[in-house]
């Protein structure tokens, strides 16, 4: 039992997550356009070719850091760790020890914590970090916190808490 892990990496990379991102793209590359290479005026108030560029060099940014956050879960025989990239680089461990209730379930994003990401929670719910999807692992510790960590691999990561919770 020593030897089981569950280890699962989520990022944004969804269809809808990657449109999000492109449509401003998309508005600041037709305004360098429309403005820069063939000199007509983007909008009846036009930003400089500056501010342009700079926004959508900010576009890039926020792009980069998109890229690169990830959500990173693994459950063993000493507990449940968990770090979100580039925000929190180390992971947080929760010991079994500290635990006293671990379970999957279903929850809803937007309702109970206002959407996906570093979230604090409504209601007395705890915080939650999440990517995607609609399922977690809500941990309930001894000092009263909660806390749900999002998860695709709902089947699995049961499965592995039946094997190390008690």
């Amino acid at each position: 039992m020593q030897n089981n892990m569950f280890t699962e990496t989520q990022s944004f990379r969804k269809w809808w997550q990657i449109l999000i991102i492109a449509i401003p793209h998309l508005f600041f590359l037709n305004g360098i356009y429309q403005q820069v290479f063939l000199d007509t005026p983007f909008g009846d108030n036009p930003m400089p070719d500056t501010g342009l560029f700079v926004s959508e060099g900010i576009m890039i940014l926020v792009t980069i850091l998109f890229y690169l956050l990830k959500l990173e879960t693994k459950v063993d025989h000493e507990g449940v760790s968990v770090r979100f990239l580039p925000f929190i680089p180390n992971y947080r461990q929760y010991k079994w020890s500290d635990i006293s209730k671990a379970y999957v379930r279903e929850y809803s994003p937007i309702m109970e914590y206002g959407g996906w990401g570093l979230r604090g929670g409504f209601w007395g719910r705890g915080g939650a970090w999440n990517v995607a999807g609609k399922y977690g692992i809500q941990l309930e510790l001894k000092d009263g916190k909660k806390f749900l960590i999002g998860t695709q691999k709902p089947e699995e990561l049961s499965s592995i808490l039946l094997q190390y919770y008690k």
